[in-house]
């Protein structure tokens, strides 16, 4: 908040026009910040209605809706006058650690038990060209790869939260970690939860949670793509001894 709020209101104040540029710097950080908030508020009320899909589904304005009051509601303490120390909280805890953490599993995820392939596959059929083969390397090593170092970095760079050079309190630190752990929590404890649900040993149960048959729109677009596989393999391609087109005395040549 620093750069945004202080240094460069700072800088404009000694332009010419001041007022002009003031106006249009804050008025990009304003588009900004509301799209950067439809990306979140989307991506949280779609898991909410997946989680709960049948009190839910098709009740979409009333979902963002109140999610964007809770929101607003846990804000109201981040512009108090103690506002800026809980907001280095949350800035510290929940969105570096714990968000390079669940980007990292969800890479994981997606790249190593969903499948790399299934996943270009479904992308395939939605937009109708095969994927780049550099984009599963990327999905599959360098991403993860990248995530866990950076995760590892945090871990081992630790610091206790200071503001102005002046320490937080233990308590401060302390529930920057609750908040952590709540992070981490909610990618832990449905895994458990659909893992003690299920029915076999534990080797039985990963698997079944973990793989999944293929769909109908899969099953029916590999069986597409292997026919015209079938179909290219199959093709005669013409030759001297079977192409039947006008005697070469017949060609003239345009050039």
């Amino acid at each position: 908040p620093g750069l945004a709020f202080i240094v460069y209101p700072a800088g404009l104040a000694t332009l010419p026009g001041a007022q002009f540029w003031s106006v249009l710097f804050f008025f990009m950080l304003i588009t900004l910040a509301l799209d950067s908030q439809f990306g979140m508020v989307e991506s949280v009320a779609t898991g909410i209605e997946d989680a709960f899909a049948k009190h839910l589904r098709g009740k979409k304005p009333l979902t963002v809706g109140v999610l964007c009051v809770v929101q607003f509601l846990f804000s109201i303490a981040c512009v108090t006058q103690g506002g800026i120390y809980i907001y280095y909280i949350f800035d510290s805890y929940s969105g570096s650690t714990a968000l390079i953490l669940a980007v990292a599993v969800e890479s994981l995820t997606i790249s190593w038990i969903y499948g790399v392939n299934r996943m270009s596959r479904n992308i395939e059929i939605m937009k109708g060209t095969p994927v780049w083969y550099g984009w599963k390397i990327l999905w599959a090593v360098v991403t993860p790869g990248f995530m866990i170092v950076i995760f590892i970095y945090s871990i081992i760079d630790y610091r206790p939260l200071t503001y102005n050079n002046q320490p937080y309190p233990w308590w401060g630190d302390f529930v920057g970690w609750i908040m952590t752990g709540m992070c981490i929590a909610c990618i832990i404890l449905p895994g458990l939860i659909l893992l003690i649900k299920e029915q076999g040993t534990l080797k039985e149960r990963l698997a079944k949670l973990c793989y999944k048959a293929d769909t109908a729109a899969e099953k029916a677009f590999m069986a597409q793509k292997d026919a015209v596989i079938a179909n290219e393999e199959s093709y005669v391609w013409p030759t001297k001894a079977n192409f039947h087109g006008p005697p070469d005395s017949h060609y003239v040549s345009s050039v």
